[in-house]
């Protein structure tokens, strides 16, 4: 997928990448729209059975803002403005967060991911333990 969109329930289209950066998420960890649970999804290696068992809905809608947020780094609405306007599609949300995982799982994510949080000089919650530089 990578580039896309989707619409709001007012017929306003807006943009979504799928193709998240370190930056993205770091962003979306420090203002609480993600947490290390929705990282460690991210990150999960395995079989997909192991993936599907530890997936909630909440964190695959979760997911479409993040899309959101990388395709808008600079002008976009907040989390609760954007689900107010963004009508669940189960069908798109998994086909999002599917995109976004298939993404992370070839590259390095965990590993940029705790290199920028280390060298912006934050305690960060991840794979479940906690560390400070």
């Amino acid at each position: 997928m990578a580039k896309g969109t989707i619409r709001f329930i007012t017929g306003e289209e807006v943009m979504i990448d799928t193709k998240i950066i370190a930056l993205t998420l770091f962003k979306l960890q420090h203002e609480k729209i993600i947490d290390g649970s929705f990282l460690k999804l991210l990150t999960m290696t395995g079989n997909q059975a192991d993936v599907d068992m530890n997936l909630d809905v909440f964190s695959a809608m979760r997911s479409v803002y993040v899309a959101y947020r990388q395709a808008n780094p600079v002008e976009y609405i907040g989390f609760d403005a954007f689900m107010e306007q963004y009508e669940f599609d189960y069908e798109e949300v998994m086909e999002i967060y599917t995109a976004i995982l298939q993404k992370e799982s070839s590259s390095n994510l965990a590993k940029s991911f705790e290199k920028k949080t280390q060298a912006m000089g934050k305690p960060h919650d991840f794979h479940g333990t906690t560390s400070t530089v």
